[in-house]
């Protein structure tokens, strides 16, 4: 019984996928058929699946009953993958079915890109963590993970982003040059970064907000300078004051601030904030009262600067 548990304890270890099967159960077919479409599509390599037909193995009844000892149930196919029962056939085509399997695939030696910067200004002390998996079998698959990690200085990670997880005893990288493998995890952890910036990590996400963030305050500054530009005009063509170009004044001074000062904080919290519910409803209000003020002016600019430059006759 020792020689069983040993040889079918490292079958578990060593494969991603182990299929303890019959050649004539339908049921071990029906699986078989399912990984062996995955291996065509790329998702997983031929050499992380193995299939052990047991019928003809002196020790078949001895594995039977092991598995039976692990999974609960002495029946064929047990298909094992990372280690794991999942079941049987109709539960390797259930889970095939619903997405489940690759999911499950996944998280088996896959390469952990992990971006981390420490927030001093978050009142919880927590550091969002955003992660991407890459399939090991197809480097060009790579699956983005909408669930932001959290953890904090004192206390070790505990990330779950629901295709994989990292269990406790896997600290967070705080720095963008670490780069190992887990061993409890078997996870490759790596930090994304293209360049550093006052202690930060600098993404690609970074510098498109930064871009964006550039132009639209630009836009917003320039428009605005053509409204006080055209009040100025106007007043000294006609002499005098009107309420109307005094509100429109006081309008554009204000919407000018806002590209200068408020519209980077407001850009800067989306960015840190990024998983705040609360936070994103209150910059969406505000934003959509900054940006209907703007589009007031711009009408009201441009009928103003076209009845200057084509007067009324």
């Amino acid at each position: 019984m020792a020689h069983v548990k040993t040889l079918v304890d490292s079958k578990i270890a060593d494969k991603k996928v182990i299929i303890f099967s019959k050649s004539y159960c339908p049921f071990c077919t029906k699986a078989k058929h399912v990984f062996l479409r995955l291996i065509e599509e790329g998702k997983l390599s031929s050499d992380d699946y193995e299939v052990m037909e047991i019928e003809n193995n002196p020790d078949c009844d001895a594995i039977q009953n092991y598995l039976q000892t692990v999974t609960g149930a002495r029946s064929v196919p047990r298909v094992f993958i990372n280690g794991k029962c999942i079941g049987g056939g109709d539960d390797v085509v259930a889970a095939d079915k619903a997405g489940e399997l690759v999911k499950k695939l996944l998280s088996y030696n896959s390469v952990v890109y992990v971006h981390s910067r420490p927030q001093n200004s978050v009142q919880s002390g927590l550091i969002m963590t955003t992660i991407m998996i890459t399939l090991p079998a197809q480097p060009s698959l790579r699956l983005q993970v909408e669930t932001v990690g959290v953890s904090s200085h004192q206390q070790e990670a505990q990330m779950s982003c629901g295709l994989i997880t990292l269990a406790p005893g896997t600290p967070v990288p705080y720095d963008s040059s670490l780069s190992h493998t887990s061993s409890k995890s078997g996870l490759t952890v790596m930090s994304v970064v293209y360049g550093g910036f006052n202690g930060y990590d600098v993404t690609s996400c970074d510098i498109i907000i930064s871009i964006i963030q550039v132009v639209m305050a630009g836009w917003i500054i320039g428009l605005n300078s053509l409204v006080l530009d055209t009040l100025i005009r106007l007043n000294g063509r006609n002499g005098s004051r009107d309420p109307t170009d005094v509100l429109l004044a006081s309008l554009s001074i204000t919407d000018i601030l806002s590209g200068v000062f408020i519209l980077h904080t407001c850009i800067y919290s989306l960015s840190k904030y990024q998983n705040t519910t609360e936070c994103l409803v209150r910059m969406a209000v505000f934003h959509g009262a900054l940006y209907s003020s703007i589009f007031h002016l711009i009408i009201l600019t441009s009928d103003r600067y076209i009845k200057i430059l084509f007067p009324y006759r």
